[in-house]
């Protein structure tokens, strides 16, 4: 049975709180907190039957959980309910069995998770859009953990690039991937751009690959934590191997003779 402290806390809970019949599952008592969240009035309330604030492709299954649950229902479930103005909100319910008015009744403790699960969905869909844009762009994009020089991201052009899969390489270092000159060299270039807290580019990197020595040009930046403190590096590297090679290609050209590949009077005026 209900103590008078108890009433006390279900009536002045801020969290929305129903009781009702666990046989013909009428709202018996309800709070003040639960009609301000579905928008009725006391009256109205009580008035209904729980399935009522169900959305009507729920109803079936809620009707067929709560006869066989014996008032003991999945604190995880995620139900979708109706206010009185016709809007859905998603409800996180926990839920008991108790005695009431020498009846066998279910109370449930109902939270609000719409703005939650909508910030969610947002931040899902955020995610997969940013996704999408860090796949589709042509050159290597990588970020580290500032701290151990650790990959946490890559994108499948530095997939190609590199010559791994990112399943492998995602939390190893220069030092798993590269040889030790090299491995010290970035981890040092790194380093020094997350000290500067400034965007550095970098110009003419060469980088060993399975495909041979390339040539990258390179822009890399600190990330800071919520704190302001490093956190990681954002790095994007271009591989201009080809494009380097045809600009030494045309200024050999300018100053040499086509036939001959002999230097010219251009050449001679440079000296």
């Amino acid at each position: 049975p209900f103590d008078i402290g108890f009433r006390t806390l279900f009536d002045q809970n801020p969290i929305a709180m129903w009781i009702f019949d666990a046989c013909t599952l009428d709202f018996i008592a309800v709070n003040d907190a639960a009609c301000a969240l579905y928008g009725f009035s006391r009256d109205q309330l009580l008035s209904k039957n729980i399935l009522d604030l169900y959305v009507p492709e729920e109803r079936a299954a809620a009707y067929q959980e709560i006869i066989g649950s014996a008032g003991v229902l999945n604190p995880d479930h995620r139900s979708l309910k109706v206010r009185a103005d016709g809007t859905r909100i998603r409800v996180l319910r926990f839920a008991r069995p108790t005695r009431y008015r020498n009846r066998d009744c279910v109370v449930v403790w109902n939270i609000d998770i719409t703005e939650r699960e909508q910030a969610s969905i947002e931040l899902k869909s955020t995610q997969i859009f940013l996704d999408a844009v860090v796949e589709s762009i042509p050159s290597m994009v990588f970020v580290k953990d500032a701290r151990d020089g650790r990959f946490v991201l890559l994108n499948k052009a530095g997939e190609d690039l590199l010559g791994v899969s990112r399943h492998v390489l995602i939390g190893k270092s220069d030092f798993d991937l590269f040889d030790a000159e090299d491995a010290r060299r970035f981890r040092l270039a790194d380093q020094a751009v997350v000290a500067s807290g400034k965007l550095v580019n970098i110009e003419n990197e060469p980088l060993s690959t399975p495909g041979g020595v390339r040539s990258l040009r390179t822009q890399k930046v600190g990330v800071p934590d919520i704190d302001g403190q490093p956190r990681y590096l954002l790095g994007i590297s271009e591989d201009v191997t080809e494009k380097l090679q045809i600009e030494e290609r045309s200024r050999h050209l300018a100053l040499h003779d086509i036939l001959t590949d002999l230097p010219n009077r251009r050449k001679f005026q440079n000296i």
